[in-house]
């Protein structure tokens, strides 16, 4: 599996890049982690408008049985994870990759600090050209925390782009339902019934975005394509000249 995942992913830009990444890929095709109660369906997002299409995975080797924490674990659990969001963060995603899966592999992080875990892995395989091992990822983000608004989000947008509407719809409802003032929430929806052709509806979503996300961000050039089409960015220059406007995609 290891071969066959090396293969799909771009060159990495050096040598050293490309040892983190074939180690990162290594932990991930041997690890197999249990998921409480039973599995739940899922996809990874890109969070943004690139599409991806989702790959299907091997299944993995049964999970050895889970050793106790040790004082030692619980103290690397947060720490790797910690250096895994670092490196998200730097946009080196092998390493990141790397971290994050040491993280979980301790065991000993607690249900929300897992499914973040999860969630973040699942953004870094995305990046990495792997939303086979993505969409598992969001998957058990939302399965060991429920209400993990982003993780929510971000596999309504695979949905989406997997043509798995109803899905899509259960997870873009929840994430609006959970955090209304989010307004990633209401312009993920927007995407999805833009793309099931509901265009009233995806003008509203869309508008309820807009008046809730920070300033600056309609000029964020994915987000003025979709407002520009729906006749909703009336000035696209108006925070061009804004000092205090610094528009960002926030990825949590």
């Amino acid at each position: 599996m290891t071969t066959h995942c090396l293969k799909r992913i771009r060159p990495p830009r050096n040598r050293r890049a490309a040892l983190f990444l074939a180690a990162a890929l290594a932990a991930l095709a041997g690890l197999a982690l249990p998921a409480p109660g039973q599995a739940a369906d899922g996809a990874a997002a890109t969070g943004d408008a690139t599409k991806t299409a989702a790959e299907p995975t091997a299944p993995a080797d049964p999970a050895p049985p889970a050793a106790p924490a040790t004082d030692k674990t619980m103290q690397n659990g947060p720490k790797e994870l910690a250096y895994g969001l670092r490196f998200l963060k730097e946009r080196m995603y092998p390493r990141a990759i790397a971290h994050l899966t040491a993280a979980i592999r301790t065991r000993s992080l607690e249900p929300k600090l897992l499914s973040d875990a999860h969630y973040f892995r699942g953004r870094a395989l995305t990046r990495t050209q792997r939303p086979g091992l993505a969409l598992d990822d969001f998957t058990r983000a939302v399965t060991y925390w429920p209400e993990n608004v982003k993780a929510l989000r971000v596999r309504c947008r695979q949905l989406t782009l997997m043509k798995e509407f109803d899905k899509a719809q259960e997870d873009c409802d929840q994430a609006v339902l959970l955090a209304p003032e989010d307004w990633r929430g209401w312009f993920t929806r927007g995407l999805l019934r833009k793309e099931t052709k509901q265009r009233d509806l995806a003008e509203t979503d869309f508008s309820a975005a807009q008046m809730r996300m920070p300033d600056g961000m309609e000029t964020f050039p994915a987000v003025a394509r979709q407002l520009r089409e729906f006749d909703l960015l009336e000035d696209p220059d108006a925070w061009r000249n804004d000092p205090n406007a610094q528009p960002q995609w926030t990825e949590d």
